[in-house]
């Protein structure tokens, strides 16, 4: 095997790597997206407060990310606190502000702030990100197919008119 065969060997067990990273991380944006929807399928709507904004600070990146804590009433009349499983810099809520909620009946604090972004955060972020792993592959295939499609095109013409004898 010479170096020029041995480097596109890894060059197709890497892209081959990231297809299936690609299609992973599809498959987990399809598992969020269900795991969503059957959430707001089994939801209660109601209305809450932004009360404060947790505060986290990244010292490796150093930047500030923020979730805000809302409270709301449950159907049962109980008010319940819930901070955000969705970070933001800048905030996404202000405090004061009033956000529709959607929550379990079962298990109020299951709650979520009913906007797409903090319902579909998770299902958009790993589709896109699955989508460019396996999208840039299957189009480098493609084009490397389409070229290898012209190269041997020249050869086969060139072969039928000088045929060995």
């Amino acid at each position: 095997m010479n170096f020029r065969s041995a480097a596109e060997a890894r060059q197709r067990r890497a892209r081959v790597i990231l297809l299936i990273l690609g299609f992973l991380l599809l498959g987990l944006s399809a598992v969020f997206a269900l795991h969503t929807w059957l959430f707001l399928l089994r939801s209660a709507r109601a209305v809450g407060t932004v009360t404060e904004l947790r505060v986290d600070y990244d010292d490796q990146h150093r930047e500030t990310n923020y979730a805000p804590v809302f409270a709301f009433a449950a159907g049962d009349g109980q008010s319940h606190a819930v901070v955000s499983d969705t970070w933001a810099n800048p905030p996404a809520f202000r405090v004061g502000e009033r956000v529709p909620v959607r929550y379990l009946v079962d298990d109020p604090q299951t709650a979520k702030i009913a906007t797409f972004w903090q319902l579909w955060s998770f299902p958009v972020v790993f589709a896109l990100v699955g989508f460019a792993f396996a999208g840039a592959n299957v189009f480098l295939f493609l084009y490397e197919r389409r070229k290898n499609a012209q190269i041997r095109t020249p050869l086969k013409s060139a072969m039928r008119e000088n045929p060995r004898t």
